[in-house]
């Protein structure tokens, strides 16, 4: 009847809002690291800094130009990780420019004037206020175009879902992927307001002597640096995707019944859970996290491998992958991923759940409800949700895979039970 629950389904239900609770409530250990770097990193000071913290060229300061140093960097675009490939955003969590600028003039008396000769002239440099930057950062990321004013610390480039770019194939060779990037320029002038007091020294004759003179005059003048600094990111996007392999049809009779699945998708995985109704069953460790600083005392995030595993066997590949039907996504990782399910708890109807955990902490799942039995007659339900505000958990699509060599068996293995499933 409508609006009635079967009996039978509450289990499962009950299962499922239970995952639920514990998606929301998990601790995410990279959210956390942001926060501590974040609130770290809020104490210091970048603009405006009067030391040569990044070995810019200097020069010795003269009466045409006092200053001496002057800088400005891309800092961070955060939050970004780094690991041996370079450095890191995610589409899912945006990206705000933090940046620093230097620089360094003279204040005090310059004398270029000639006491014998009474010639040249005496300056006075006097800082009027303190140096200041103006200018613009431009972001690029695919087609989408950013322009800010450097006005302030933090500034936010893109929100959340704003860069939707794909994974491309690399022209060559056609198994790598090349992920989109986010390309971060400032181009701007460190301006230096002064007051010059200028005493030129002049000789002057007459047919019975020579007196040597003097002007003193006073002007307002600025001095500007021209600057600029660019760093490129590379950008993790889309979801993941799941296949399922295992069990076939959603179900199976098995001594030791398997969960085990595909995932295809363009971002590392940090972390990822095998739940069987509401209790663990396996558990992966991809990454694990550390922080470093860098020359201005600025922490960043760094990203290792790391191969800890519990009750799964989990195999990753970077393999340029192509799914031409329907949303045309294009992928450039894939995960095997099996879990051995409770053998005394296995019998009948099982909520499944893959909970995954990105580097930057955003969570996705897949559920599927999967029967061990021992005669016919079984129904099967897949579901996707959202977790923590991200992208859906889990896309499912029919596969049309373009493959290379390599996992390209595999793949099209998963790709044809995929098809086979009617859910």
């Amino acid at each position: 009847m409508a609006g009635r629950v079967r009996l039978a389904a509450l289990p499962a239900l009950l299962a499922l809002a239970t995952f639920v609770f514990l998606l929301l409530s998990t601790p995410f250990a990279l959210s956390q690291m942001f926060l501590g770097m974040n609130l770290s990193n809020s104490g210091l000071t970048l603009l405006g800094l009067d030391q040569n913290l990044v070995a810019a060229p200097e020069r010795a300061p003269d009466a045409g130009n006092p200053v001496i140093f002057s800088f400005v960097r891309v800092v961070d675009a955060f939050p970004s990780i780094s690991d041996s490939e370079g450095e890191w955003i995610s589409a899912d969590s945006g990206a705000a420019l933090v940046w620093a600028w230097g620089a360094g003039s003279f204040e005090g008396i310059i004398d270029e004037h000639d006491s014998e000769a009474c010639s040249g002239a005496k300056y006075v440099f006097a800082k009027t206020s303190q140096p200041y930057a103006v200018g613009n950062a431009r972001a690029t990321a695919g087609t989408a175009f950013k322009t800010v004013a450097l006005n302030g610390n933090y500034l936010p480039l893109y929100h959340a879902g704003e860069i939707d770019t794909d994974v491309t194939q690399n022209a060559a060779n056609k198994t790598v992927p090349d992920y989109p990037k986010l390309a971060i320029n400032i181009d701007a002038a460190i301006v230096f307001p002064y007051r010059i007091t200028k005493t030129a020294y002049r000789l002057s004759c007459d047919k019975t002597k020579c007196t040597c003179k003097q002007q003193t005059t006073t002007s307002e003048r600025t001095f500007a640096s021209v600057v600029s600094d660019s760093k490129p990111y590379s950008v993790e996007t889309k979801n993941f995707t799941f296949f399922l392999i295992r069990p076939v049809l959603y179900e199976q009779l098995n001594y030791k019944p398997a969960f085990e699945f595909l995932l295809l998708g363009n971002r590392k995985i940090a972390n990822l859970a095998i739940w069987q109704n509401n209790k663990t069953i396996g558990e992966a460790q991809f990454l694990s996290f550390s922080d470093y600083s860098d020359e201005f005392g600025y922490l960043h995030a760094r990203a290792t491998d790391e191969a800890a595993r519990k009750n799964i066997t989990a195999a990753a590949y970077e393999h340029y992958t192509h799914q031409p039907t329907i949303a045309n996504i294009t992928y450039a990782r894939q995960w095997f991923v099996n879990a051995t399910m409770k053998e005394n708890e296995s019998l009948g109807e099982n909520l499944m759940a893959a909970i995954i955990s990105d580097r930057f902490g955003n969570a996705f799942r897949h559920h599927a409800a999967v029967r061990n039995r021992l005669e016919g007659g079984a129904g099967a339900s897949t579901g996707n949700d959202t977790v923590r505000g991200t992208l859906a958990g889990s896309e499912m699509h029919p596969l049309e895979l373009q493959l290379g060599e390599g996992i390209a068996p595999l793949l099209l293995a998963a790709a044809i039970v995929f098809a086979l499933v009617k859910p």
